[in-house]
């Protein structure tokens, strides 16, 4: 597989006033904020997928499996952030604290100097693509009244990123979607076999979109039809010659469908609609995937997606 793609998206935002924890940005180098101020020092790494409170250096960067940093403060306390790209640009985002997104290009430094005020869990973003291991860039930040009042929330953070080159033979079209699905990212925002579940902050329906139930949504409401579907998909055919001679019910429905969801895939949906207007931007949105799957990549996400319908449920 090859590692690191063209940074596609970059976000930037004037930064928002901040509803829970007062922030001061600085660039490029330490700040003069003195006193016992504690500093928590965060590094993006672009190949594990994460920004880390790990010392990451030259000699373990390229071996070391870094893990995303928890930070923990007691509320009221002040803290100075420091913000470092280990590669490629970064961005740092917590929407639901007001903070950023902070742009952090490579080799550079940028600091908050924040103090906690409002108890809770809160997830951070990296909303910058800068890489394979991009969308499972987050990680928590938890304001607690003190060391034992540890706060925990159903905020589904995706598993940790692991690429793996794909097998010279995939053992079914479903498999070459089901380890695409996976090794692209799609997992961090849709959830484990497309269950959902992950939260997108100020988005008007709260959660990014499951896909275990797409064979509905693409009007498939058989599971002979679904497997028709998959089979079509495996032999690469052209779904708009079939219309003549429609290989399911509802035919017309599902072509539609399939060629709106492609058209999704491929361009992207970098809009995503706010529940408050008056709050900041949710930081999940569906980037263009056009340089990156072909069309054949796309039908085999597609039939691995439809292959997860719980059909038993519905007999």
């Amino acid at each position: 597989m090859k590692h690191g793609i063209q940074e596609v998206l970059a976000v930037s935002m004037t930064i928002a006033v901040l509803v829970g924890l007062p922030v001061a940005i600085f660039q490029n180098g330490p700040s003069n904020s003195g006193g016992n101020v504690r500093v928590i020092h965060l590094t993006g790494v672009m190949k594990s997928g994460v920004w880390t409170d790990e010392e990451v250096n030259g000699l373990n960067y390229w071996w070391k499996s870094f893990k995303p940093a928890t930070i923990t403060l007691q509320k009221g306390e002040e803290i100075l952030l420091r913000l470092t790209s280990s590669d490629g640009t970064h961005s740092f985002y917590v929407p639901e604290l007001g903070i950023g997104p902070i742009i952090i290009e490579a080799g550079h430094t940028k600091e908050i100097l924040l103090k906690a005020n409002h108890v809770g869990e809160f997830t951070y973003y990296c909303t910058t693509v800068c890489g394979e291991c991009h969308y499972f860039m987050r990680g928590t930040v938890r304001v607690v009244r003190n060391t034992t009042d540890i706060v925990f929330s159903d905020t589904k953070i995706s598993s940790e990123c692991i690429l793996h080159d794909p097998p010279e033979n995939f053992t079914s079209f479903v498999a070459k979607g089901e380890y695409l699905y996976t090794y692209k990212g799609c997992v961090a925002c849709h959830g484990e076999k497309g269950k959902g579940g992950v939260t997108n902050p100020n988005y008007v329906n709260e959660f990014v979109p499951q896909l275990d139930n797409l064979a509905d949504k693409m009007k498939i409401y058989w599971e002979e039809d679904a497997d028709t579907i998959i089979k079509l998909f495996e032999s690469n055919v052209d779904f708009r010659s079939l219309e003549d001679e429609p290989p399911i019910d509802n035919y017309s429905r599902f072509l539609a469908q399939y060629q709106s969801i492609s058209n999704k895939i491929l361009n992207g949906s970098p809009i995503v609609q706010k529940l408050d207007t008056e709050r900041p931007e949710p930081p999940l949105a569906m980037p263009a995937w056009e340089e990156q799957l072909s069309k054949e990549d796309i039908n085999s996400i597609l039939a691995y997606l439809i292959s997860l319908y719980p059909w038993d449920e519905y007999d």
